[in-house]
């Protein structure tokens, strides 16, 4: 359960990060 929300965690942050850095370019 643990290691299933720190692999969410952490896609979620890529891919928030990734989404907050193509915003913040534009």
């Amino acid at each position: 359960m643990s290691y299933l929300k720190d692999r969410i965690n952490e896609i979620g942050a890529d891919y928030f990060g990734e989404l907050t850095t193509t915003t913040t370019t534009t």
